[in-house]
Parts: structure tokens; C-alpha cells; sequence
């Protein structure tokens, strides 16, 4: 009877040895998905306010303005200027990721 009470004790040590590295290997895992994530966020980071002449003739200049930074109020673009008596024409869309809990998807216009 001892002898199967060792075998028990010998088996389950194995089983929970097993169950250790498996939850090692998934934190691993799990470590590893996260530092992904976050380098993903920070080449993101990297990618706010691009700004692009698309076309400019005698008569008219448009500008595209690609991933604005939604972390801040209003942005100055230097590179866009207007005169007196300039006629503007915006065409927005798109929407972005904000991050946290709830409804985190917003326009960038009229974002609600």
C-alpha cells in the first residue's frame, strides 16, 4: 500500500511539473504578444499629422492631411497657408482608435 501511495505522489509531481511549464510557456506568450503591442503603438505614435501637397495649380492648392493627432485640441500646420479672399473647401473623414474602455472609436469629424 505504501508503494502505491509513492506511485500517486511520483504521478502527480510529473502532472503538476507539466502544468507549470505550460503556464510558463503561456506567460511567455502572453509577454511577448504585449511587447508587440506596445512597439505596434509606438511606430503608430510616430506616424501623427502627415502632410501632403496633392495638387497645386495657378488656381487651386489641395492639401492632404493623413492620421491628425486626435490627443490634442487643434494642430498648426505650417506648411498650409491662406491669404484674403482664399474660397476653402474641406472633405473630411476617417475615424481612429482612442484607446481605453467603452466606445473608444472616434470621427475625426464631429466626434462623438
Amino acid at each position: 500500500m505504501a508503494n502505491h501511495a509513492q506511485e500517486t505522489r511520483s504521478a502527480h509531481h510529473e502532472a503538476s511539473g507539466g502544468r507549470r511549464e505550460t503556464t510558463a510557456r503561456r506567460t511567455g506568450t502572453l509577454f511577448l504578444g504585449l511587447a508587440l503591442l506596445l512597439a505596434s503603438q509606438a511606430a503608430w505614435a510616430d506616424t501623427f499629422d502627415v502632410v501632403t501637397k496633392v495638387q497645386e495649380t495657378s488656381a487651386t492648392t489641395v492639401w492632404r492631411i493623413d492620421e491628425p493627432n486626435v490627443k490634442q485640441r487643434a494642430t498648426l500646420y505650417q506648411q498650409i497657408k491662406f491669404i484674403s479672399g482664399d474660397r476653402i473647401s474641406v472633405d473630411a473623414g476617417g475615424c481612429v482608435q482612442t484607446g481605453g474602455h467603452g466606445r473608444t472609436w472616434k470621427r475625426y469629424v464631429n466626434p462623438s
